[in-house]
């Protein structure tokens, strides 16, 4: 009788431990930690949310230059997207084209990008990061992991379209955080000891 008692409270708690887990899956992928930096890093893919925010962070005077990571591989509209990026900058308003710079990069995951874009950093002590707001945790370690000499920050932008903290309430918004939990236990559990 003892036992069976104990087992109902065992899987009490565990449904309890699962559904909290549940409420907050969101929540707990999303950092922001904004702090003056050297550079701001936006990094690539997602939407243009990413670059608006680098430049929205710029314009505040977070940093005194921002660098945009691109794919040196994907062509738009007939033309190499560094290029395109480029041609972006040049139209921004003074001074700013100065403070921009295009980091071509062909990484196919945030471990890639975090050693690719090592270069284009130089003299940087400290990064503030801008990405989608679910990719702001696995992003922040994967960074601070591969280069432990530089100071790593994030920022999270808003895409309402693809992630909300309340998962549950959209489609796209439950997809894109279970794939965002499956690398990040991904990154724990494997990368992160593969990739020294």
């Amino acid at each position: 009788m003892m036992r069976r008692h104990l087992r109902g409270y065992v899987y009490a708690a565990a449904a309890a431990a699962v559904l909290i887990f549940l409420t907050f899956a969101a929540r707990i992928l999303s950092v922001s930690n904004p702090a003056p930096a050297d550079v701001i890093l936006v990094l690539n893919g997602g939407t243009w949310a990413r670059t608006t925010g680098g430049l929205a962070l710029l314009r505040r005077g977070e940093a005194p230059r921002m660098v945009l990571d691109v794919d040196a591989d994907v062509t738009d509209w007939g033309q190499p997207e560094p290029d395109l990026a480029r041609q972006w900058i040049a139209r921004l308003p003074a001074p700013e084209p100065q403070q921009v710079a295009v980091c071509a990069s062909a990484a196919l995951s945030t471990l890639a990008e975090a050693k690719l874009v090592q270069p284009c950093l130089d003299g940087a002590r400290t990064v503030l990061i801008v990405t989608s707001q679910y990719h702001t945790r696995r992003a922040r370690e994967i960074f601070r992991h591969v280069d432990p000499r530089r100071t790593y920050d994030v920022v999270g932008v808003n895409e309402p379209r693809y992630f909300g903290v309340d998962w549950w309430r959209h489609r796209e918004w439950a997809k894109t955080t279970a794939t965002e939990w499956c690398k990040l236990i991904w990154w724990e559990a494997v990368d992160r000891w593969r990739h020294p």
